[in-house]
């Protein structure tokens, strides 16, 4: 019999059959399904079951014609094949299940907008080049498929009767199960894998674990606030809620990181979940939180890499080559951005969203939750929250101490959310008696003349140190950083910013938090941007933050005197002057006049102000609701491809920026894990990679290298400071 292909040979890897293909492809979404049986209904079991067989079992099937065959066959090799190969399951499964027709048109092009299929009429989810074609080559094509798999596939139906439920994130997740096992099995057949066996979550031995680890931390402290501390740990230890969200606002320095994942891990043991989802809204926190992790939750024999997984950043890549560089969130727990979490869910790539099948059966902690997101895409973010609750068994942790109780907001709620609910994880007595120690820690001081960065030096030089200078942009940072450098020498002032790659960020932390425990070591300063003001467990005697939102100056603070040792401590808000080597942020200037309007009418600042600070923003400028209305519109409307535009975490299109010279070898020998890209690159404007002379490592590939001066001091801002002053 006529051998057909599914993929080319390649260097020493032989071609692959087709309907090897197809079975390990089919095997790979069993295996799925099997993992997320436990966490849905009868209902969405054959429902997703039904679509994703189908899906699995015709997604090649264009690859049989004979153009594609030659190509494959290398008797006319092409660098792509000639004719799409998705058009010929779209034809078969269309007519009787739209579902997985749909998921076999996107496999590779994405998930498009729905409104501009419709326009085709009944070339809708076809390609409109081949379709004739296809319908008259179908039944020789469907033969084939037979001949080498056997009739028995067949037997699979469409589902019967309506869907029920989100059929936004159905669709997404229908196309999750598919990429994965398609993407998995092309990369083992190029011997690309680096899946491994994932340890479980063993909450309950996880939990005993961190138990001893906190107990370790409290040995010989016996003061009240340490013992206020251990008994928030332990109240948040024996928690379990019944509704699947609660939200967390104890204060800084109250030890969130620990007692929220003993709660995490309770809620886990008793409801089942398979993983934990820790969420962050800035990279640079990640890597405390996960040393604190590994440490506290890998059991003996277990690899703590393994065990708590960090993904500092949404690194995909479309290119087979690269496939093997994302992160498959297959860990028992999983620390990631809020940009890498929340992206994947408005995403209509596949490899993208191949990870999304991930999250049912899962707990979340929402930390640091004010910060997650821009209001605009606040509203879409509960839709899907609400949807993963109610319908993939998920359970969420709302937490800050500046939280913003966005479902109290009703402008804020999609109207099928106006009865969310969201109560308290803390009881009301620990709460009062931890926040007890912020009314005297310090104090909030505004200066209404805006100031040169010259002033701004000098006034800052003369508080008492070490000092804290918080700015809203990369490039004011380091131009700050380098005026006190050269004024004061290296050693009175530190730097850090997404200017650095992570690696050097971590090794920056690390520098400035031992300079903070020695304290001889006074006279100094750190100048940063917003990658600091969260998460971050650092005291500083003085605090200076250019102004920005209330929660920003809120976050500022929790770094200023964190424990109360010291007296009359200040956190100045500030405005810059005009200043050609100073840039704006945009996005923090409403925010930011709100706040100022606050300081001059005499207002208390407080984490109470945090919530009535974003209604007062959403009254002033409507552009949020306009923005969050339409988002939600094209949700609703199946318009995947305008979703997975607007929804940006960071408005400024971004793309990864390799730093590492020795990452660039790994690179193009592929030795390079996701790991290591994220860890040496630096995020980068698309509209500034031609006048930074940014360059791509290969034509066409998402993937870029920088070639102007970088140095550990403020990173990539170096290159730029010299461009500039040319």
């Amino acid at each position: 019999m006529k051998q057909y292909l599914a993929h080319s040979a390649k260097d020493t890897y032989p071609a692959q059959p087709y309907e090897i293909h197809i079975r390990h492809v089919l095997k790979k979404v069993e295996e799925s399904l099997g993992e997320l049986a436990p966490f849905l209904s009868e209902n969405q079991q054959n429902m997703l079951g039904t679509e994703t067989r189908l899906a699995a079992i015709y997604h090649d099937l264009g690859k049989l014609e004979p153009e594609n065959q030659a190509c494959l066959s290398g008797v006319k090799p092409a660098a792509r094949l000639p004719l799409h190969h998705m058009d010929a399951g779209c034809a078969f499964l269309l007519p009787q299940d739209s579902f997985a027709g749909i998921t076999v048109y996107s496999h590779h092009v994405g998930l498009p907008n729905f409104s501009d299929e419709f326009l085709k009429d009944e070339k809708a989810f076809r390609d409109q080049e081949l379709y004739n074609r296809t319908n008259r080559d179908l039944p020789d094509l469907l033969s084939i498929q037979r001949l080498l798999l056997g009739t028995e596939l067949e037997q699979i139906s469409s589902a019967a009767g309506d869907f029920a439920g989100n059929i936004q994130v159905f669709l997404r997740l229908l196309l999750s199960i598919q990429a994965s096992a398609d993407f998995t099995d092309a990369a083992e057949t190029y011997g690309n894998s680096q899946l491994t066996a994932i340890p479980r979550l063993r909450a309950d031995e996880r939990l005993k674990a961190l138990d001893a680890y906190v107990q370790g931390l409290g040995k010989g402290a016996a003061d009240t606030r340490n013992q206020l501390r251990l008994q928030f740990y332990r109240e948040m230890q024996k928690k379990t809620m019944q509704a699947p969200y609660s939200f967390c606002d104890a204060p800084v320095g109250s030890g969130k990181t620990t007692a929220v994942m003993a709660h995490l891990l309770r809620q886990a043991r008793d409801t089942g979940a398979r993983r934990i989802f820790v969420i962050l809204p800035f990279t640079n926190i990640i890597n405390q939180s996960v040393e604190v992790y590994r440490k506290a939750l890998t059991l003996p024999g277990e690899n703590p890499r393994e065990v708590v997984a960090a993904v500092h950043s949404k690194v995909d890549f479309e290119q087979e080559e690269y496939r093997q560089l994302s992160s498959s969130w297959r860990a028992p727990v999983i620390v990631t951005t809020a940009v890498a979490f929340f992206e994947t869910l408005a995403s209509n790539r596949p490899s993208v969203l191949q990870r999304l099948q991930q999250l049912p059966g899962s707990v979340f902690f929402l930390d640091e939750a004010h910060a997650q997101l821009p209001l605009s895409l606040i509203p879409l973010a509960l839709k899907w929250i609400t949807c993963l609750s109610q319908e993939y068994s998920c359970y969420w942790v709302f937490a800050s101490g500046s939280l913003v109780q966005y479902w109290k907001i009703k402008e804020m709620l999609p109207k099928s959310m106006m009865s969310m609910k969201v109560p308290a994880l803390v009881q009301e007595n620990i709460r009062k008696k931890l926040a007890q120690y912020d009314t005297r820690r310090l104090s909030f001081r505004w200066r209404p003349e805006p100031v040169s960065k010259e002033e701004l030096v000098q006034w800052v030089s003369s508080a008492p140190g070490p000092r804290l200078l918080i700015v809203n942009t990369v490039q004011t940072a380091a131009v700050l950083a380098k005026i006190l450098e050269k004024q004061q020498g290296k050693e009175k002032v530190e730097h850090m910013s997404t200017a650095l790659m992570p690696s050097h960020r971590e090794k920056v932390l690390k520098v400035i938090q031992k300079r903070l425990a020695d304290l001889k070591d006074r006279d100094w300063t750190l100048v940063a941007t917003s990658c600091v003001e969260a998460g971050v467990d650092m005291s500083f005697c003085s605090g200076f933050r250019e102004c920005a939102s209330v929660v920003s100056l809120l976050q500022t603070a929790g770094r200023i005197n964190r424990n109360g040792e010291n007296q009359d401590a200040a956190v100045w808000t500030f405005l810059l002057r005009d200043d050609p080597m100073l840039t704006r942020n945009k996005s923090s200037q409403i925010a930011g006049s709100i706040l100022q309007g606050y300081f001059e009418r005499g207002k208390t600042i407080s984490p109470e102000l945090s919530t009535q600070s974003i209604l007062d923003e959403i009254h002033q400028y409507d552009y949020v609701l306009k923005k969050a209305k339409k988002l939600l519109e094209e949700e609703e409307s199946c318009s995947f491809a305008d979703v997975c535009k607007g929804f940006k975490v960071i408005d400024e299109d971004t793309v990864p920026v390799i730093v590492d010279t020795d990452l660039l070898e790994k690179i193009q020998n592929k030795t390079a894990t996701w790991n290591d890209v994220q860890m040496g690159s630096v995020s980068i404007r698309r509209s500034c990679l031609e006048k930074w002379k940014v360059q791509a490592i290969d034509p066409g590939k998402e993937l870029y290298r920088w070639t102007l001066g970088y140095d550990m001091f403020i990173g990539y801002m170096k290159g730029v400071l010299e461009m500039v002053k040319q």
